[in-house]
């Protein structure tokens, strides 16, 4: 199978592999059939951490139990979606996202995961159709108190859901995602 192949001469060559795997169906929550096939191949495969995209939404954090390089047990974590970064899109959960910080540790001559964490983000998508939108990034936790001055009540409850979406989200898999503090 030439994607074994590919992931072992990865392995040769790399401390740590990750693959970003471009997979899942558009405005699911959760991951399918199809991408936990393919992330138990990854982990089966000695991958390191698995990164997904597509679905346009946020979906779960999983550690997955496979081999290393040496025979012995690893996991491998697998974040199957990290939603929309900058997209017009403004559908229930395709208006943000998360940013995914994964901090590497030495150990034993073993490069491994040491901890994780996300920054939640909210496209905030101003202006009008006929003059032209403008679109900006926002970490949540930065408005979470205090909303920008030009707010609406409208977009902070917008921003809000989708920061409790994000959230609630990454907390129903099995690896426990810890908000990055600022």
């Amino acid at each position: 199978d030439k994607a074994a192949r590919d992931l072992e001469n990865a392995r040769a060559q790399a401390d740590f592999v990750i693959v970003f795997a471009h997979w899942g169906e558009e405005g699911e929550f959760s991951p399918n059939d199809y991408q936990r096939g393919w992330a138990e191949f990854f982990a089966a495969q000695n991958v390191d951490a698995v990164i997904g995209g597509h679905p346009h939404v946020v979906q779960r954090a999983d550690w997955l139990e496979g081999t290393n390089q040496f025979g012995e047990a690893q996991r491998t974590l697998c974040v199957y979606s990290l939603g929309n970064f900058l997209s017009g899109q403004r559908q229930n959960g395709r208006d943000g996202g998360v940013i995914f910080q994964l901090a590497l540790k030495e150990d034993e001559g073993r490069i491994a995961v040491d901890s994780f964490s996300f920054v939640s983000t909210w496209v905030w998508r101003t202006g009008t159709e006929r003059a032209g939108y403008t679109y900006s990034v926002l970490p949540v936790s930065r408005y979470r108190e205090t909303p920008l001055k030009d707010m609406t009540q409208r977009d902070r409850t917008a921003m809000l859901e989708c920061d409790r979406r994000n959230r609630q989200t990454l907390a129903s898999g099995s690896a426990i995602v810890e908000e990055l503090s600022e």
